[in-house]
């Protein structure tokens, strides 16, 4: 039997899918039926064999929480907005994800950054999408710290500014506690938990 597995987009196109070939190397026997969802009632913890989410990491009845990434929120924007004497804030376009509204809102106010409105600026339907936006030069974007370092190495966006905001959600991994001795589902959280541990910048 497949393993199922509910996963958060966002995290499940940057983040999963780049080590999917880790994981068939490592372990070519299990299969695994990946959905996806940016909806938070659609990725239940008990709806999937294993759930990856975004949720505090604290203990939950009958569920194991394993903490995968934490949830850091940082500017980015094309090289080509950077100024050759430095990034200003003044006349950029904000770009914001309808996903998380309040963002800018919170990292502004979280940085002492004042005279911004942090409602202006076109809204998208995810991250990624404001993500993509910045990318080609339409305005900043906030974007996930561990889910953007393939586009920072590679020079597609660059980090005007400094300033970290830490959620207090994480993206998280949670299982039924009376079923982790399976072993499909015992080899998908190892691997998991090692690919996390190495580390949240790369692939």
């Amino acid at each position: 039997m497949p393993v199922s597995v509910g996963a958060y987009a966002l995290f499940a196109s940057r983040w999963l899918i780049p080590r999917w070939c880790r994981l068939r190397e490592r372990h070519p026997e299990l299969e695994i039926a990946l959905t996806t969802s940016a909806d938070p009632l659609e990725l239940l913890p008990g709806r999937f064999d294993a759930v990856i989410a975004v949720a505090e990491a604290r203990p939950r009845p009958g569920f194991r929480v394993d903490p995968l990434l934490p949830i850091e929120i940082m500017p980015v924007c094309a090289p080509s907005l950077v100024d050759p004497g430095g990034f200003r804030w003044a006349g950029k376009t904000l770009l914001h994800s309808r996903q998380r509204p309040r963002d800018w809102a919170r990292w502004l106010a979280a940085q002492g950054i004042s005279g911004m409105d942090a409602e202006a600026g076109p809204a998208f339907e995810s991250i990624s999408l404001a993500v993509d936006a910045a990318r080609e030069g339409l305005g900043v974007a906030l974007a996930i710290r561990g889910l953007i370092g393939p586009d920072l190495a590679e020079g597609r966006v660059v980090v005007p500014a400094a300033g970290l905001r830490r959620s207090t959600c994480s993206f998280v991994l949670m299982m039924e506690t009376a079923r982790l001795g399976e072993p499909s589902l015992r080899s998908f959280r190892d691997w998991l938990l090692e690919e996390a541990a190495e580390g949240w910048g790369g692939r």
